[in-house]
């Protein structure tokens, strides 16, 4: 992997076991990982007069064991939702991740 391509530094964040109809509410921060954004597919909404992004992003970083897909990654004020844990490949070191943007 080439680490020039890992531009975004992201938080990466675990629930703290509260949670309110199966979704957690309260997230703990974890560290930052630097990885790589990549739109797999985008929509855009217009709700109640307000534009929203949805999508779906494949997201690249080091590969690190803590990743799972209960865990999200914060970049600023972007929350991105680890919908699946592609491929984790301990011969390149990296990790491939699914994720859905939340806001």
């Amino acid at each position: 992997m080439n680490t020039g391509k890992l531009r975004f530094k992201l938080l990466l964040q675990t629930p703290d076991g509260e949670e309110r109809r199966g979704v957690p509410t309260t997230y703990t921060d974890v560290g930052y990982v630097w990885a790589s954004i990549k739109p797999l597919k985008v929509a855009e909404a217009n709700s109640n007069g307000q534009l929203k992004i949805m999508g779906s992003f494949e997201i690249t970083c080091w590969a690190n064991e803590a990743i799972d897909e209960t865990c999200r990654f914060k970049h600023g004020e972007i929350i991105y939702n680890i919908t699946e844990v592609l491929k984790l490949d301990f011969l390149r070191h990296e990790m491939k991740i699914t994720a859905v943007r939340q806001k």
